[in-house]
Parts: C-alpha cells; sequence; structure tokens
C-alpha cells in the first residue's frame, strides 16, 4: 500500500429496516400469528388460516438479537476488494463490536481499517480509499443511507457524536443532542459557571417524607439524559450525574436542582469539545519522567474524596492513552474508609480493575509493547502500594493491595505519586471552581474555542439563546433592548455586561429629580438615586441571578443587600422630606410679627411696643435685628 493512503479518516452509514432483513430462527418456541382482520373481512383469507413466522417483524422480541446473530454471521463473508487486493473482516477478541480490515492472504497482519458496529449504525477509520471500498462492499450486501465522511463539512453524526476531522486532529461533541435536551426544558434557563451546587450536609431530607412520584421519575429521566452526555463527550459532568443518582432515593428534590444546574452549565459550555491528535504540549501533564516513555502508554489518574457529607468516599477515576482521555468513572466506594489513605488505596486499585478491562483491546491496536502508569497524588497510598512492608496498623492496607503487590512483581505497572495540580481525578471527585475545572479539562484536551469551520464560542452559544421569535428555551437575547453577551477573555461561560436601558441610564446620572416648591433638595435627591439605584439593582438582578440554582435553605445575599439598600433608600427620603417641609414652612408666606416688646430700662417694669414699621426699620437686609434693639419677647 503507497504511504500517501496512510492518512487515515473517519466515516458512517446506516444499515435500513435492519431488524426486517434477518431470518428468524425459531429453536425454543415455534411463532405462530393470526392475519390481519382487514383480510379477514376482504374475504382475501380464510377466518381459521394462521400463518407461520419465518421473517423478523416489527415489534418482535426476538428480532433484535436475531439481527445480531444474522450480522455477525455475515460481516466476516463480506468481500472487500480495493484495487487489486482483496480484504476481509476479523472479529476482534477484545470487543464484538469491533472488526479489523486485513488482507485476505495473511489475516494475522497488522489491520488497515477498523469496522466498529452499534445494532444498525456502523463506523469506520482508516484510509479515505479502503473506506469507500469496504463501504461499498457493505452496501451491496445490505441497503444503507449514503457513507459520511468526518473529513466532509457537515462531519458525521454516530449515536449521536458529532465527529469532524480538520487534518490532523479529530473533533467530537454533541451539540444537536444538548440543543434538543435543552428544549425539552424551557424552565431551565440561564447559565451556571460550574455544574455542581453546595451540597447538605445531610442526604436525607428534614421532613423524611416519601417523594411524589412524577417527581421521582423526572429525576431519573434527567439522570439519563445526562448520563447520555457525560460518558460520551462530557468529563467535567460526571461527579454531579453520579451524586443525582445518589441523591435520587434519598433526597429527590435536591437531585432536580443538581439536574437542573447541570442543564444551565451545559448551555454556558456548549462549545466544548474534545479534541484527538494535534500537538500538546508536555508543560500541561504530569512530570512524572521522560516524555518518550509516555508516548503510547495507558496512564491510570486516580483520587477519591474522603467521606463527603459523612457519606462513604467518592473514587474518581480519568484513563488515558497516548495522553488523551479515553474513559471516565466517578462512584461512591463500596465500603467506608478509615481515613484518607484507605480511599485513595480504593481508588487505585478501581483505577487497575478499569485499566484491567481496557488493555487487552489497546494491546490489539497498539503493536508495540504497552505501558501502564498509576498515578496517585496521596503519599501514603503510594508507599503502601510500593512496599509492602510496615506495622500492623496498616496491615488491613497491604490486605487491600496485595493483588496490586502481585502485578507489581511482574513490572506490568509504574506507580508514581503525582502533585494535586495535574490529578485529572479530581475532576471525578468533587465539585470545583470554575478557574479550576478549565484547567483540568485543557489538560485532557478539552477544547474551550471551537476551532471548526472558524465558528466561535459566541456563535455556538447564539443558538441556545433565547428569541422572542422562536421556541428555544435560552438564557438571554442578544443585541437590542435587555443583557447583552460578551466573550470573557478566558473563554468559557457568556459574561453579561450591560444593563437595560433604564438601569444603564440611572447608573450614568442621566434624568435629574427636582422639585421647584422646596429649595435645597440635596439630601432628597441622594435618598431618590439611591432607591432608584436599589430599585435598578433588584431589576438586574432579576435577570441575573435567577439564573442560578435558588436554594430555599439558605439566605440569597443579593436579595438581602437589594432590601437593606431598599430601605435605607425611604429612610432617607422620608427624612429628606421632612427637612423640605421643614424649611418650606419657615419661608412660606404666613403670619407676620406684628409688635414686639423692647426693655428701655433694665430697673424699670415699663415695656415699650413697636409697630410693624418701626420693627422692618430695625432689621437689616439678612433679616436680623439691630443690635441697639433687644428683643426680649415676641407676641
Amino acid at each position: 500500500m503507497k504511504s500517501e493512503d496512510r492518512s487515515w479518516t473517519t466515516g458512517a452509514l446506516d444499515i435500513r429496516t435492519a431488524f426486517l432483513l434477518a431470518p428468524l430462527e425459531q429453536t425454543k418456541r415455534v411463532l405462530v400469528l393470526r392475519p390481519p382482520k382487514v383480510l379477514i373481512s376482504g374475504n382475501i383469507v380464510h377466518p381459521q388460516e394462521l400463518w407461520y413466522a419465518t421473517g423478523a417483524i416489527c415489534g418482535l422480541r426476538e428480532a433484535p438479537a436475531a439481527w445480531s446473530s444474522y450480522k455477525d454471521s455475515q460481516l466476516p463473508n463480506i468481500q472487500i476488494q480495493h484495487g487489486e487486493e482483496f480484504f476481509r473482516l476479523v472479529r476482534s477478541k477484545a470487543d464484538q463490536n469491533l472488526w479489523h480490515l486485513k488482507p485476505a492472504s495473511d489475516l494475522e497482519a497488522a489491520p488497515v481499517a477498523l469496522l466498529g458496529v452499534y445494532v444498525d449504525d456502523m463506523i469506520g477509520t482508516g484510509p479515505r480509499a479502503i473506506l469507500d471500498s469496504l463501504f461499498l462492499a457493505v452496501q451491496k450486501t445490505w441497503e444503507t443511507s449514503r457513507p459520511q465522511f468526518a473529513s466532509d463539512k457537515e462531519g458525521i453524526l454516530f449515536c449521536g457524536l458529532e465527529i469532524h476531522d480538520t487534518g490532523d486532529r479529530l473533533h467530537i461533541h454533541q451539540r444537536k443532542y444538548l440543543l434538543d435536551l435543552l428544549n425539552r426544558y424551557p424552565d431551565v434557563r440561564g447559565g451556571a459557571s460550574q455544574p455542581g451546587l453546595k451540597e447538605p450536609d445531610d442526604l436525607l431530607p428534614k421532613n423524611n417524607e416519601q417523594p411524589d412520584l412524577s417527581r421521582l421519575r423526572l429525576a431519573q429521566k434527567l439522570a439519563g439524559e445526562l448520563l447520555w452526555i457525560t460518558t460520551k463527550t462530557r468529563p467535567d459532568l460526571i461527579y454531579v450525574t453520579s451524586r443525582i443518582g445518589q441523591y435520587i432515593t434519598r433526597n429527590v428534590e435536591f437531585a432536580i436542582q443538581l439536574a437542573h444546574n447541570a442543564l444551565r452549565y451545559l448551555r454556558s459550555t456548549a462549545h466544548y469539545e474534545i479534541i484527538y491528535g494535534g500537538n500538546h504540549s508536555s508543560d500541561q501533564g504530569p512530570d512524572v519522567g521522560p516524555l518518550q516513555e509516555r508516548v503510547g502508554a495507558v496512564e491510570a489518574y486516580a483520587d477519591a474524596s474522603f467521606a463527603p457529607g459523612n457519606d462513604r468516599s467518592q473514587t474518581g477515576i480519568i484513563l488515558a492513552w497516548n495522553q488523551a482521555p479515553i474513559t471516565w468513572l466517578s462512584m461512591r466506594q463500596p465500603c467506608a474508609s478509615l481515613s484518607t489513605a484507605e480511599a485513595e488505596l480504593q481508588s487505585s486499585i478501581d483505577a487497575l480493575a478499569l485499566t484491567e478491562g481496557f488493555l487487552p483491546l489497546i494491546q490489539e491496536l497498539e503493536p508495540r509493547p504497552v505501558k501502564t502508569f498509576l498515578y496517585n497524588d496521596n503519599q501514603g497510598a503510594v508507599t503502601v502500594m510500593k512496599i509492602p512492608q510496615g506495622s500492623w496498623r496498616t496491615r488491613h492496607l497491604r490486605l487491600k493491595a496485595a493483588w496490586f503487590f502481585e502485578q507489581l512483581e511482574t513490572s506490568r505497572y509504574a506507580v508514581y505519586h503525582l502533585p494535586g495540580k495535574y490529578m485529572l481525578g479530581d475532576l471525578c471527585t468533587k465539585t470545583l471552581q470554575s478557574l479550576r475545572i478549565r484547567e483540568l479539562l485543557q489538560m485532557m484536551r478539552i477544547n474551550i474555542v471551537d476551532p471548526v469551520e472558524g465558528e466561535s464560542k459566541a456563535a455556538v452559544v447564539k443558538k441556545l439563546e433565547s428569541d422572542p421569535n422562536d421556541h428555544q428555551p435560552g438564557g438571554v437575547r442578544s443585541g437590542g433592548e435587555g443583557l447583552k453577551l460578551s466573550e470573557k477573555p478566558w473563554g468559557g461561560a457568556v459574561e453579561l455586561v450591560e444593563l437595560d436601558a433604564a438601569s444603564e441610564s440611572a447608573t450614568k446620572g442621566e434624568g435629574r429629580v427636582s422639585s421647584p416648591g422646596i429649595p435645597n433638595m440635596g439630601v432628597v435627591k441622594r435618598a431618590l438615586k439611591l432607591l432608584l439605584g436599589a430599585l435598578c439593582l433588584k431589576r438586574s438582578t432579576g435577570k441575573v441571578v435567577v439564573t442560578i440554582e435558588e436554594d430555599k435553605h439558605e439566605l440569597d445575599v443579593t436579595t438581602w443587600t437589594v432590601a437593606v439598600l431598599a430601605l435605607v433608600g425611604v429612610v432617607l427620603l422620608c427624612c429628606g422630606l421632612a427637612v423640605g417641609v421643614a424649611r418650606w414652612a419657615w419661608t412660606a408666606e404666613g403670619p407676620r410679627i406684628q409688635s414686639v416688646r423692647v426693655e428701655e430700662d433694665e430697673e424699670s417694669e415699663n415695656w415699650s411696643v413697636l409697630s410693624s414699621a418701626e420693627l422692618r426699620e430695625g432689621i437689616d437686609e439678612d433679616g436680623y435685628l439691630d443690635p441697639a434693639i433687644e428683643t426680649t419677647q415676641i407676641q
């Protein structure tokens, strides 16, 4: 085969009406059917006539198993011709749904292409010319859809996975499924910067009442929908999805809250995707040895969260091959741990068991010897796995790690202590802040800026926004009045940066409030501005904060802040109005001083009376009496 044909790509096709193509093997029971009543009423068949089923029928319980057996028997017999060479499909020993395309003359040779089968969907990877020959042979056997290739502009859609090939990189995401999922829940609006919420100290609700059946089914439905996208392309949701499953039978309302917040997080991070291939700088991964030793190696990142919520510890595992993630796991440990080291040791053993399940498949695909590394960020657990000796206090840990000691003797695994900064398993054990989540995702080659067809993050998020002219759910609208979208410099979720016109003008001080009948309204204006600012803040937070999951058991800091500001504004407004009314009453037109009595002699008890005119002559321009006149009493 020519060297230029070694550029692999990915293609897919679908077999139409697959269940109706398989012959029905009735070994355990004989299937006899009555003809449709319309044929009997039309005198086409006799009323007592019965039919013997010779093939699969829609809705028949045996149809899927019959198709699976028929398909597996036909695939090895398909002759694939490419040029002058002939090839055959050989079933994988590690996975029954994987087939290797090998030369018919040498079935022990390395595969030139791979074919994966899921019921009636097929996906192949290999050189484009060989895939064309493979799909052509399949089309001659069964009726199929038109083959699609990831290198095409539209990419391919396989089992909900959208795959795009950009030459040196393979991009995988599930945006179509995500958009459909968000459309199912129009009441869940807005976005979130992290997938999880603060969990209650007690897993059980306070009332201990039986949950409503409809709410329980809703929680189960949400868990299943999130599980489909979590296990395929979104490892950042694996911990939350695991906790939702744990809360369903304990606190169903909190499970629903967690699921709704996960949907908001998905809306904010709809542009995330997995990338395979391309250059990947070594400084983004663990520094545990020469980089060439990790090329082609299987690496298991094991971590544990010790007794979260006074419950059993949580195990988190990320399994990578050639520094790219291939599977991830988050689960509650089967038994309680007495220490952090024991919890970390249990997660390491679970990681090795998971690795053992994938190694046979990887060894089939990798011609070179496969090295296996185990990483853990707990020095105590690593010491127990490396050094079997110890005191009686750690004897139960050594017994738990006995199986690993046997593997260590054959040098099948190498154990390293990994700093927590590079522990990818941390993503699967607890709720993390958004910056930490993005840091771990970038180490796992989860792209947060979509490069496919030059489509930016804002364009992807715009597809999920709410529009008054359509029925799609979404957080906010873009452009015109209302909130505007802006990209943050680090990528990730969208940011709300502007308020509506009313609150914007209020924050800029536009539009003055004045009262010509009241002099000096400074205090009143300040009170009105404060009150208006509080109302605008309440209005804006009504658009922003409502998108965050509402917890009735905790105080909403923003709501209290708005309430306090409004109360202070009302008090200052009342004080300002009182001061203004008092000043107005003092300077308003009203009764005037008619006369005053002036004492002429300190020893004299006689009083003189000044008229209003005389009094006005003794008052200066500023309204003060002449010093020569001492006012002692006013009538």
